[in-house]
């Protein structure tokens, strides 16, 4: 070792200090990498996480739009059965009130 002239007041010039200096600095480049590492993951998994909750995202649409669909597909479906009830219900109290009045008329099927 060299011998240390503590009368130096600079510092840099210490050979400890100078040990001290570049093992810190080593320590500082390890961590650094680190987070480097640790970024590049993290934006990984957050891209992956985003992909897959897109693509949950797209099927939860198009379950959605298949339920729609199939409210719409109900709604016509139930507005068919209650006009066909409703003429049925008026043909059939037409024809009673016809054959009240003693006019009987047969229905022919279609």
């Amino acid at each position: 070792m060299f011998p240390v002239n503590r009368l130096d007041r600079n510092p840099w010039q210490d050979p400890k200090s100078i040990r001290d200096r570049v093992n810190a600095e080593g320590i500082q480049r390890w961590h650094e990498n680190n987070l480097k590492e640790i970024r590049k993951v993290q934006h990984r998994a957050d891209f992956d996480s985003k992909d897959k909750l897109g693509s949950e995202l797209l099927a939860a649409r198009k379950e959605l739009d298949q339920i729609r669909q199939a409210i719409k597909q109900a709604n016509v479906v139930c507005r068919r059965e209650k006009l066909l009830k409703l003429y049925n219900s008026d043909l059939e109290y037409q024809r009673r009130e016809l054959q009240r009045l003693g006019y009987d008329i047969k229905m022919v099927a279609p």
